[in-house]
């Protein structure tokens, strides 16, 4: 790995800032646009994070170049290039954010309108609901006149019931006074005939003896 850095930098003129900032940070910002295209925000940001941490490290951290260095002229060419693209990685990442708050809207609305859904649709079961109890009130009220008729029915018969009852227990009561009228007319009489019925006996008897 150290020959082939001493190589570049002496023999082709790369120098640091070059081949660990300025080439490094390209192939990051190539893999956050490509990042980018697929809507992977989150790993897109990722990118241009470390993409800006090089570039720091060469512009105003420990990889500054310095006059009199070997490969200052290289590294100020390179850390000049390094700047315009933190340009483009600020742009990116401007883009990347205002994606994310317009895709996060977006789920915002999804997440709300299911909400809504979902309360229509429980507003729509109550609504059947009650139109089914509503029904079942329309029935109930539909029989009761019917209930009302049978029972009056039924009340009918049970004073009719009643009424025959009682008309019988009537005539039965006047029979039995009846007769007890007719034995009280005729009581008199019935003393009589058992009296003549018991002197005649006696008459008999007496008759009997004297023959004797």
């Amino acid at each position: 790995g150290a020959k082939i850095h001493t190589i570049l930098n002496k023999d082709n003129g790369v120098c640091d800032a070059k081949l660990f900032g300025e080439w490094r940070v390209k192939s990051r910002l190539i893999m956050a646009r490509a990042l980018f295209e697929k809507e992977g925000y989150d790993l897109a940001l990722a990118e241009l994070i470390l993409a800006r941490e090089h570039i720091a490290y060469f512009v105003t951290g420990e990889g500054t170049s310095k006059e009199g260095d070997a490969d200052y002229t290289a590294a100020t060419a390179s850390i000049s290039k390094m700047r315009n693209q933190e340009r483009e990685i600020i742009k990116l990442k401007a883009r990347i954010n205002e994606l994310k708050k317009e895709a996060l809207k977006i789920e915002k609305a999804k997440a709300q309108a299911m909400f809504r859904d979902m309360n229509s649709s429980k507003d729509a079961n109550g609504k059947e609901e009650k139109k089914i109890e509503a029904s079942k009130e329309n029935v109930e009220k539909a029989d009761e006149p019917e209930q009302e008729v049978e029972a009056q029915k039924l009340l009918l018969k049970k004073k009719v019931s009643f009424a025959s009852k009682l008309e019988e227990t009537r005539e039965i009561v006047e029979e039995e006074e009846e007769e007890e009228a007719w034995y009280e007319e005729h009581t008199e009489a019935f003393i009589l005939l058992g009296l003549a019925a018991f002197a005649a006996s006696a008459f008999i008897f007496a008759r009997r003896s004297m023959r004797s």
